[in-house]
Order: structure tokens, then C-alpha cells, then sequence
């Protein structure tokens, strides 16, 4: 029962990883425009607004969700997957091959 509710507790946490960082960055990508005019929008969100450049791409502003969640999958490929260590090394593999192939 313990293992059952503390499974559950890191998929909760892991989910949330993903989610918060996620909404903010569309909560900041779709009030963009908001963020560059208004002295008063930026005074209320500048803790938000000091890690992402607002006049940059949309894709740029969703670098920390997609990063957690690539180490999200990764952990879960580590965790779900120990009774198959040659399944885990392939996935693995191809992940960080699809990473380093889309970095470059």
C-alpha cells in the first residue's frame, strides 16, 4: 500500500513538473504583446519575465517544459522499464540520439 501511494505521489509531482511550467509559458507566450507595452503587467509578472525573452520565438519559451519532459520520459524509461534492460538501453538510445540529432 505504501509503494502504491508513493508511486502515485511522484506521478502527481512529475505531472506537475510538466503542467506549471507549461501554463506559464503559454500564460506568458499569449500575453506576449501585453509583457513589452505595459509597465504594469511587466512590474506584476518580472519574476516570470526575467527567465524568458519575451520578443523571442514561441518555441524558445517552451525550452523548460519540453527539458522536463524529456527527463521525465527518460526516468520513467529507468524506472518502468527494469526488468528489460535491453528495451531501456535501446529507448534511451534513440532518445538521446533524437536529441542530439534535433540540437544540430
Amino acid at each position: 500500500m505504501e509503494k502504491a501511494v508513493s508511486s502515485v505521489l511522484a506521478i502527481v509531482g512529475g505531472c506537475l513538473l510538466i503542467c506549471v511550467p507549461a501554463l506559464l509559458t503559454d500564460f506568458l507566450s499569449r500575453n506576449r504583446n501585453l509583457a513589452i507595452v505595459n509597465p504594469e503587467f511587466r512590474a506584476a509578472f518580472s519574476c516570470f519575465l526575467s527567465d524568458f525573452r519575451v520578443s523571442s520565438g514561441t518555441l524558445n519559451l517552451f525550452f523548460y517544459p519540453i527539458y522536463m519532459f524529456r527527463r521525465l520520459t527518460f526516468a520513467f524509461i529507468i524506472v518502468l522499464l527494469s526488468d528489460a534492460p535491453a528495451l531501456q538501453l535501446a529507448l534511451i538510445l534513440a532518445g538521446s540520439l533524437a536529441v542530439n540529432l534535433h540540437n544540430s
